[in-house]
């Protein structure tokens, strides 16, 4: 054993070598997030050599990290035995106090390592916090002040000295101040970061407000569009909400926070029976996750698409059907209603648009119901319900010409439909086109069914008629 060996009272172990060499293994495990391991390479460590001081504030650096808190301050603790200087392993001790509650205790220790060395910036920052948990507002500033002194890019510093500005109503004090501008990489930047300590302080109007501002300044941020967004699904604002979050994901399609925030809208959607905004954001999920995103989010999202599609066909037919018993009962308003209801769970439902145009026929609404029945054939250009009903509003509306396109349409898609002969004989006849219209009111004779049989008699009269023009 050498001279300053023994002066120093330091055992010497001709194991130690193995230990540190056991001590960088223990580290290279735990920066891989294999704590176990490194536990276990740390312990081998120690037995080589008890004294290792780094080695026992390893240790209690992934025991604190598994939450294992009274493993993790007996290993501070050993190390401050074995090294009072350790600086590392007294600010460690502290945040652990200071996450206990005991904050006179994590004070202690914070200034310890101040002592120790007065340019931990983590030592200031964290000093402060604690002051702030006391109320002691100009205490913390002035550590947290300090701490970007020391590094001018402490983003946990900035963002607890803005926290701090802003409990005492000073928020354009970071931002605007004379003694700080040099703190932040950009205004935008700094409103941001002001955003997100109002929506910690549960302050969503003003937090609102910063977001919009660093928009303004850098309108491609996608963490800003990100968080407005989550600021509106606080606000029940669903629909903004959807639009910011769909603004970020052209921005960055990779963030999985993104994804989570659209899903959490569509489930307060589905709670208040908006389904198909629902579908729309599982929807939107589909067409944009990237090939690199966890297979569970687009399988997940698959499975309720498909729910909340079918869940929405379901209802939106309930509530078609209820608005043609409305209609057969001559209750307008109700049928309306229920129609519409039919076209907001499924904007796809053309025959939804068919029953709302009857509607607007039976209170002779030619204009509004000519566009519901087109609104049903771009949907679904084969209804022949649609083209007939169609031809009828032209004609009232003396549009003859294409009256007779719609039901010539309507009659290739059902040609055995016998009003339909009858109306596009009407309009032949209007046209003084006698021979066409005969040819139409005999097609409806010959189609039409026995309960008809009192409305053929009348209509063979008209034929009669006819032919006595030609």
């Amino acid at each position: 054993m050498g001279l300053f060996d023994r002066l120093l009272g330091k055992r010497y172990s001709p194991n130690s070598n193995d230990a540190v060499k056991r001590n960088v293994r223990g580290l290279s495990y735990a920066q891989q997030g294999k704590l176990e391991e490194a536990i276990r390479e740390y312990k081998q460590a120690l037995m080589l050599d008890p004294d290792l001081a780094k080695v026992h504030n390893n240790l209690g650096a992934v025991y604190q990290a598994q939450g294992k808190i009274e493993q993790a301050i007996s290993e501070y603790k050993e190390t401050l035995k074995l090294d009072p200087n350790f600086i590392e392993a007294r600010c460690n001790l502290g945040g652990i106090y200071q996450a206990q509650g005991k904050l006179e205790q994590a004070i202690l220790e914070y200034k310890e390592t101040l002592k120790l060395d007065p340019n931990h910036a983590a030592a200031h920052s964290n000093l402060g916090t604690v002051y702030q948990g006391q109320g002691k507002a100009e205490e913390a500033i002035s550590e947290y002040k300090e701490a970007l002194k020391i590094d001018p890019g402490f983003s946990a510093a900035h963002n607890n000295l803005m926290s701090a500005y802003a409990c005492q109503g000073k928020p354009d004090e970071t931002i605007e101040g004379t003694d700080m501008p040099q703190l932040y990489s950009s205004k935008a930047q700094a409103h941001y970061d002001m955003g997100v300590t109002y929506t910690q302080q549960g302050k969503l109007d003003k937090a609102m407000s910063e977001f919009r501002e660093s928009l303004r300044l850098n309108p491609n941020d996608a963490g800003a569009h990100n968080n407005l967004g989550a600021v509106y699904q606080a606000q029940g604002k669903l629909d903004e909400s959807i639009s910011e979050f769909n603004e970020a994901l052209k921005l960055d399609p990779s963030n999985l926070s993104i994804y989570k925030n659209i899903g959490i809208s569509a489930v307060e959607y589905e709670k208040q029976r908006k389904l198909q905004e629902a579908i729309q954001c599982y929807q939107k999920i589909l067409e944009v996750a990237p090939p690199e995103l966890p297979s569970g989010v687009r399988t997940t999202a698959e499975e309720i698409f498909r729910k909340l599609t079918r869940n929405a066909y379901y209802e939106a037919n309930a509530h078609y059907n209820n608005g043609v018993s409305y209609v057969r009962l001559g209750k307008a308003d109700k049928a309306i209603t229920e129609f519409k209801e039919a076209m907001r769970l499924d904007p796809n439902y053309a025959e939804a648009h068919i029953g709302m145009g009857a509607v607007y026929i039976t209170q002779g609404m030619w204009r509004e119901a000519t566009g519901e029945f087109k609104k049903a054939l771009s949907l679904d250009p084969k209804l022949a319900d649609a083209h007939y009903n169609l031809g009828i509003c032209y004609a009232n509306q003396v549009k003859l010409e294409q009256a007779i396109l719609e039901y010539k349409e309507a009659l290739r898609l059902k040609p055995r439909q016998p009003e339909i002969y009858e109306n596009l004989g009407a309009v032949y006849q209007a046209q003084r086109k006698f021979q066409d219209a005969i040819e139409c009111y005999e097609a409806f004779v010959e189609l039409a069914p026995p309960e008809l049989s009192s409305h053929v008699i009348k209509v063979k009269e008209i034929i009669r008629k006819l032919k006595q023009k030609i």
